[in-house]
């Protein structure tokens, strides 16, 4: 008696009843697929024929028949996401019963994805930067995954309804089991079920690339006004952006401002030449060789601290705590606050131990600081570059000092702290990284053979602008991350008077116009300016104030 005979007479001692109207289609629940695998189990459990053993693709080796038989060679393993293995083979039967055992299990495999001709030459279209071009070499690479994994669904579907049909011509739909069948229909669910998963990642993959191009190659032709204050005293108020909000300040008061001229507060001191520091939504107001110092944040101010010598420079951390280079006539002393006035530490210093402090810098914590000192060899100007730890690290060290760069022959102006604990120093010819959240350690330096001209940062960014010597235009803009990593360098010609970051871009500005850049190189905008600019700065989603004698202007760009 036949196999197929042995199977539905074994499938009646159990009770099973293959009823092929339940076989799972396309919309069947997968309850319903669940309760017809174990029907199949207990079925396959009970035939008589010979055990079977794990074949060669189930140990990892690569399979070598097609889906059905006279299907043909497998396809080649670029060509699909997809690796056909055998549930099962045979030890004892012949090769020419294999196609006859029923559709086999289909495993996903990795695979090397194909590489699209000339993906590996430089894209030297307008407005992408380097970092654009890697990103689109990933997305191309993913879609043509897909599109080999989409072909691979179909062309399985494909030869599994046509080793059907074969089975189906040869033998007549009586010798085809219950079993087979719910196998054939179980594989093709299965098969476009992944075929539509593909199908919406192959979607979504294509509009987010849309989207990306259109975003990054957007150019802006027009802006118009959002707000314009009119009779505002300019003259005697200073302005600057604090975390998307606008400061006011000037000798007697200062004021937080939203985009829409709403007072957010006021704060009333006595400042002969007020200036202002930021970390965050935190400022520090303070006077220049006077004694007072206002510390605010978006909801007020929150501190108040009189030094007992004329204040030099100061910088403020996150929660308010205030570094503060006093002068002491040809010395100098480093004083750390608190938001309440009360002194943390006291560093004096001299010309010869360790040097001038030009610059201080507060990690956002406040737990770090950095001082560039000026020093003499000679007649050569040098700087020592020293790192304060005012946590538990530091405590037992002298002054909480944790570690010390000396450069000989440079001078470090400048100092900021980034974000992820990282100080960037500059240098006359270039700039170098610190990183570490106790004992900081060189992580990077990067020299320029230009001159520098300008330096600009946000928290998470440093820019430059170079005399550029080789190329048509007079100037090089240059970015980079707080690793050190270049994000753009283009040449400009525009005569800017200042320079900047905001909403991932960089503004150049003068008096009468302005142009804005993309990190990805693209010319966003350039136009001139309604007004003659007093001072000019963004204070995100395309948003820029400018400020004239008279009016403060909120403008749009689009």
């Amino acid at each position: 008696m036949s196999d197929l005979t042995s199977e539905n007479r074994d499938a009646e001692k159990l009770n099973i009843d293959f009823d092929l109207s339940a076989v799972p289609e396309d919309d069947t629940e997968e309850a319903d697929i669940e309760d017809l695998k174990r029907k199949l189990e207990a079925a396959v459990s009970l035939q008589t024929r010979p055990e079977r053993t794990a074949g060669p693709a189930a140990e990892g080796s690569a399979p070598e028949e097609s889906l059905a038989a006279g299907s043909g060679p497998a396809s080649p393993p670029r060509e699909s996401f997809f690796a056909k293995t055998p549930a099962h083979a045979h030890s004892e039967e012949p090769e020419d019963a294999a196609a006859d055992e029923g559709p086999e299990e289909y495993i996903l495999e990795d695979r090397d994805m194909e590489v699209w001709p000339g993906e590996d030459e430089e894209d030297d279209s307008p407005g992408i930067g380097e970092r654009m071009r890697s990103f689109l070499a990933i997305l191309k690479r993913i879609g043509v995954g897909i599109a080999s994994g989409v072909k691979a669904v179909y062309r399985r579907i494909r030869e599994s309804r046509e080793a059907s049909k074969k089975r189906k011509k040869a033998g007549g739909p009586k010798e085809v089991s219950a079993v087979q069948v719910y196998k054939e229909k179980l594989v093709s669910y299965h098969l476009r079920k992944w075929f539509s998963r593909i199908l919406v990642i192959a979607i979504v993959l294509a509009a987010a690339l849309i989207c990306i191009f259109v975003v990054c190659g957007w150019k802006y032709t027009s802006f118009h006004k959002t707000l314009v204050s009119e009779n505002e005293d300019t003259i005697s108020f200073n302005y600057c952006n604090v975390d998307e909000y606008i400061l006011k300040y000037g000798i007697d008061h200062a004021s937080l401002v939203d985009r829409t001229n709403r007072t957010i507060w006021t704060v009333s001191y006595s400042m002969n030449s007020p200036a202002v520091t930021t970390c965050g939504s935190t400022m520090a107001i303070y006077d220049r060789k006077g004694t007072n110092i206002c510390i605010c944040d978006e909801k007020g101010q929150i501190g108040y601290i009189s030094a007992n010598l004329p204040i030099v420079r100061a910088k403020v951390a996150e929660q308010g705590v205030v570094a503060a280079i006093l002068d002491d006539g040809s010395n100098a002393v480093i004083q750390y606050y608190d938001t309440t006035g009360s002194l943390i530490s006291s560093i004096r210093t001299t010309m010869d131990a360790p040097g001038y402090p030009m610059d201080i810098a507060l990690s956002r914590d406040g737990l770090l600081m950095a001082v560039s000192y000026i020093h003499f060899s000679g007649t050569v100007p040098g700087t020592r570059l020293y790192y304060y730890n005012f946590g538990s690290v530091g405590q037992n060290q002298m002054d909480n000092q944790v570690s010390a760069f000396v450069y000989d022959d440079m001078i470090i102006p400048e100092l900021i702290y980034l974000k992820g604990d990282v100080c960037a120093s500059f240098l006359e010819n270039g700039f170098a990284l610190y990183a570490g959240s106790q004992i900081p350690e060189l992580r990077t330096s990067v020299t320029f053979k230009e001159e520098i001209i300008s330096v600009f940062h946000d928290d998470s960014r440093i820019g430059f602008i170079l005399r550029n010597q080789s190329g048509e235009m007079p100037f090089l803009l240059k970015v980079f991350d707080s690793n050190g990593k270049e994000l753009l360098s283009l040449e400009t010609d525009f005569p800017y008077t200042s320079v900047s970051f905001t909403d991932n871009q960089v503004v150049l500005a003068n008096r009468t116009e302005f142009c804005i850049y993309s990190l990805q190189g693209v010319e966003k905008y350039r136009g001139p300016l309604n007004a003659v600019a007093e001072d000019f700065f963004g204070i995100g989603n395309n948003r820029f104030v400018l400020i004239t004698e008279s009016a403060m202007e909120i403008m749009r760009l689009g």
